[in-house]
């Protein structure tokens, strides 16, 4: 009897040793998981993105692009060999080299040597925990055909257009279309607005000074006809209607 009573008391401490095992396991297992995903999400959200930092309102190619927020993108000058760009952490860059015959896109490549062969493989440019991203046109190439091909134009040169826009998660988070040696920094166009409407606000604000000035004047004047109306005598008056009369049967007279 005691032997069967030891027997099962042996049994179940087995089966709560193997269940507290299991549940170890598959809570570390759960855990793995997520981690090879990215986090946990949900209630259990225990990983914070990165956070956005910068200027909404700075948009598009500027000398001010590291200050934006969205989507700025360091005017490209001759000799330039990347495209800097400051939008999201995580966001995906695509980069169009636009031509008179068809629009080229560039991909970002990788080099893979095999069997005395150089290979090539894409290699997506997302932008860093910091929000930039760095397309480097030495490292870029064309797909066509089922065929990578290395971009032979390494440096910029005058004329050439590029079109340049960011995405995150399919969202589209802004395009721009740059020409080298042409194109004028948005900056610098917001400044020139800018110095524009302080102009015309200046003359506006002369424009309505003198309307006022005038306004007063012809107010003044009228009430000094008014005042000086007022301070005739009756005889005054008398004259001044005959004046008026006698004017009127010339008029009258000649016609």
């Amino acid at each position: 009897m005691k032997k069967r009573l030891l027997i099962i008391l042996s049994f179940m401490l087995m089966t709560i040793s193997l269940n507290f095992l299991y549940i170890n396991v598959k809570a570390m297992t759960d855990t793995e998981w997520r981690k090879s995903f990215g986090g946990n999400y949900g209630q259990d959200d225990y990983t914070t993105p990165p956070p956005l930092v910068g200027d909404q309102a700075k948009i598009g190619f500027r000398n001010d692009w590291d200050k934006a927020r969205d989507f700025g993108v360091k005017p490209i000058k001759v000799g330039d060999s990347q495209i800097e760009i400051k939008t999201y952490p995580g966001a995906s860059i695509k980069v169009v080299r636009v031509e008179k015959e068809e629009d080229i896109s560039l991909y970002g490549i990788t080099s893979i040597y095999s069997y005395n062969k150089t290979d090539y493989k894409i290699k997506p440019i997302l932008a860093n925990p910091s929000g930039i991203a760095i397309f480097d046109l030495k490292n870029s190439g064309t797909y066509k055909n089922q065929e990578i091909k290395k971009n032979s134009e390494e440096k910029v040169k005058i004329g050439d257009k590029y079109f340049v826009s960011v995405s995150y998660d399919g969202i589209n988070l802004g395009s721009a279309e740059w020409t080298v040696g042409e194109s004028i920094p948005k900056d610098i166009e917001e400044k020139d607005e800018e110095e524009i409407q302080k102009f015309v606000e200046a003359l506006e604000n002369k424009e309505k000074e003198k309307a006022d000035r005038e306004q007063k004047y012809a107010e003044a004047l009228f009430r000094n006809a008014i005042a000086t109306e007022a301070n005739k005598t009756w005889y005054q008056r008398l004259g001044d209607n005959i004046e008026d009369t006698w004017a009127n049967v010339k008029g009258w007279w000649k016609g």
